[in-house]
């Protein structure tokens, strides 16, 4: 979230659980874009992140072809933007006052 800026993911955490994911401006169209739980690189472990569920059918798959993980690929969510993306918001990580998530994440 935000870059790893804790003040902004604190100040647009409530937006997130109240509207969704907001789609941006991106030079790849307009989309919200999101790592896949199980494919979050490890410079991002001590970073404020969202976890949520969204429907499949909202979700472009992009591969990204990584030598240590030829499996890997971010989620591309497209949507109008200045819109929302509607998500099940699972919890944050450090993010303190902010529900936590205690699942698993495949860090790599």
């Amino acid at each position: 979230m935000c870059k790893g800026d804790s003040s902004e993911a604190a100040r647009i955490a409530p937006d997130i659980m109240a509207n969704g994911l907001s789609v941006d401006y991106s030079r790849h169209g307009s989309a919200a874009w999101a790592y896949y739980i199980d494919m979050v690189p490890a410079r991002w472990r001590s970073d404020p992140l969202v976890i949520f569920e969204v429907e499949a059918q909202r979700v472009v798959k992009v591969p990204i072809w990584l030598p240590q993980r030829p499996d890997y690929a971010i989620m591309k969510l497209p949507g109008q933007a200045l819109t929302y993306i509607p998500i099940r918001v699972l919890g944050f990580l450090n993010l303190h006052g902010l529900p936590v998530y205690n699942g698993v994440i495949g860090f790599f």
